[in-house]
């Protein structure tokens, strides 16, 4: 009880019953990935996997990989928002295949829009910042 405390004052584990089950299962099994580290072998596994199977290059399948490793905790996080689960990216220069209402991920700029469109282009200095057709949400 007292490590998993220990644990949960440092930030390793949610609670104590959670810390608790971790502790158990290091001792019966000898294995515990510290934290972070099942986060960056799926996004491994991910990128490999799309790579081979899309033929994304190494840069666009670690952002993607990033995004589906997140997914659970994000739409746990916002449960009004809806994505588009077949094909959850935001591209620039694609302007076809947007579903009205579903939010998209911009893994380049790392942000997110829903598609309006009736939105108008949101330009700040000259530069496009949000396009015409979506509007910018906020994910927590």
């Amino acid at each position: 009880m007292k490590k998993a405390q220990e644990g949960v004052n440092a930030g390793y584990y949610e609670d104590v019953n959670e810390g608790i089950r971790r502790l158990l299962t290091k001792d019966e099994f000898g294995v515990q990935n510290m934290p972070g580290e099942q986060r960056a072998d799926d996004i491994r596994r991910t990128k490999e996997r799309l790579q081979n199977d899309l033929k994304l290059s190494p840069i666009v399948a670690e952002l993607q990989a990033e995004f589906y490793a997140d997914y659970n905790k994000i739409e746990k996080a916002n449960p009004d928002v809806n994505f588009d689960i077949d094909d959850p990216f935001w591209e620039e220069g694609k302007t076809t295949g947007y579903k009205e209402g579903v939010v998209y991920y911009d893994y380049k700029g790392k942000r997110y829009f829903r598609r309006d469109s009736g939105a108008e282009a949101v330009v700040e200095n000259g530069m496009t910042i949000v396009p015409p057709g979506f509007v910018e949400v906020q994910i927590n």
